[in-house]
């Protein structure tokens, strides 16, 4: 594996520049008292030290002595803070695979609150960036050497929740409080969308890739133009925490939340849009690939008149994920609930008919994301559980399983290689098939 950061040598210029000159040293230990350096090495604070504030009634509020870096030969100079906060912008620019960090890291160094590089390991770094290095080389160089620097950059995105690939397999979107459009082919950061005051809780592409749906927690749902990231228009649903999905061949807009009644929007007139007569409350929707049929509230709707085609048995549990596959022959839908039994098993429906195809059991927390393969023979599937798991869509075998953490979505490469997981402590994991099946 390879981490990808951003292309360095733009920025690297503006850093070095000719006015940062650090003249080669070696670190030595980090002590807490300065008289302990090595004979002939330099001591030079790294941390004033300090103590915790005390919360609920605690007295016993822990302290942390200063520490000091031995230096043998020339000290770095303090990078000024404008070029600290562009080094960092840097390094995070296109970080986005925080399981290589994890692994990189450990077990040199647990990534708490906060751990991050001091201004010597920073000075450092920039000394050592070149525009001619490769991206690759320096994050493995940076991670090796500076364990905490793992920390600095897995903390790039604190709320990254959801994760959608487009149909066309050109683009990534990762979406938390800030909104990310990569180029899927070159690993590459394309654009900020938006200024999202709240959580992106839901991420759409349409069918031919071109906009871009997002929702907050709010009762607004936001079109973007794909890969520009202009906003083109701007729906108010008159409902809160609501899931979208391309419908009618990418020609109008699902959205539909937990109080008022689902919607769909007509994209190419000004047309009222058309509500479905049913209330529900909605923690997922999903669209066949060519938009006709809509899978919300245990149902199957007709997508051009909001109308029930079917129910679908999903348990006791209610539904949370769904998610149908590429030739829209299959629908899987994940639940379970912990007041209402304990449901947590992935079905796997023939979409056409409704017949109940898989039911796969194995977490033992509510399922919250499920995504085909591209070609339809895998199904990958996460919980609260902190499992992924992966299933042989042949025989409904399971044929990998990893914990990560609480999974909040899943999406897979165009090639069906690797799965972009997004966690809900934040942050972006991509898991890598060893042997796809």
């Amino acid at each position: 594996m390879t981490l990808r950061p951003a292309v360095l040598g733009g920025i690297l210029g503006s850093i070095l520049g000719g006015v940062l000159v650090v003249h080669a040293q070696k670190a030595g230990p980090v002590v807490s008292d300065p008289d302990r350096c090595p004979r002939g090495m330099t001591a030079v604070m790294e941390s004033p030290g300090g103590c915790a504030p005390c919360a609920h009634g605690n007295t016993n509020c822990p302290c942390s002595r200063p520490t000091f870096r031995c230096f043998d030969g020339k000290v770095p100079k303090r990078l000024s803070d404008a070029d600290e906060r562009q080094l960092r912008d840097t390094l995070c620019r296109g970080l986005w695979d925080r399981e290589l960090l994890d692994e990189q890291a450990k077990p040199n160094v647990q990534c708490g609150s906060p751990l991050r590089p001091t201004w010597m390991d920073l000075a450092e770094l920039a000394s050592r960036m070149s525009p001619t290095q490769s991206p690759q080389q320096l994050a493995n160089e940076l991670v090796a050497k500076y364990p905490a620097v793992a920390c600095e950059l897995a903390s790039c995105w604190p709320q990254e929740r959801t994760v959608a690939v487009s149909p066309d397999g050109q683009w990534l979107v990762t979406g938390g409080s800030i909104v990310r459009l990569w180029r899927l082919p070159e690993r590459k950061l394309v654009a900020k969308i938006g200024d999202h005051a709240r959580t992106a809780i839901a991420l759409s592409f349409s069918n031919d890739s071109s906009l871009l749906a997002t929702s907050t927690f709010d009762d607004n749902v936001r079109l973007w133009r794909i890969p520009s990231g202009e906003l083109v228009r701007r729906i108010k649903v008159g409902d809160q925490n609501n899931m979208v999905a391309f419908v009618q061949g990418g020609r109008a807009l699902f959205a539909g939340g937990n109080n008022g009644r689902a919607q769909i929007f007509s994209l190419t007139d000004g047309s009222p849009p058309l509500s479905f007569r049913e209330r529900f409350a909605l923690q997922t929707a999903a669209a066949s690939p060519d938009g006709s049929v809509l899978y919300a509230a245990s149902r199957l709707w007709d997508a051009n008149s909001a109308q029930l085609v079917m129910r679908l048995d999903n348990g006791q549990g209610g539904y949370l994920c769904s998610a149908f596959s590429s030739d829209g022959k299959q629908l899987a839908t994940g639940g379970g609930s912990y007041l209402q039994g304990q449901d947590y098993v992935v079905r796997v429906f023939e979409a056409s008919t409704g017949k109940l195809v898989y039911s796969l059991a194995g977490h033992i927390r509510p399922v919250t994301a499920v995504a085909f393969s591209p070609d339809g023979r895998l199904l990958a599937s996460g919980g609260s559980d902190g499992e992924l798991r992966l299933w042989r869509l042949t025989d409904g075998t399971l044929v990998d399983r990893r914990p990560l953490g609480s999974i909040s979505g899943l999406a897979f490469s165009p090639s069906g290689s690797e799965v972009f997981v997004s966690l809900q402590s934040g942050g972006i994991t991509v898991h890598r098939l060893s042997n796809k099946p």
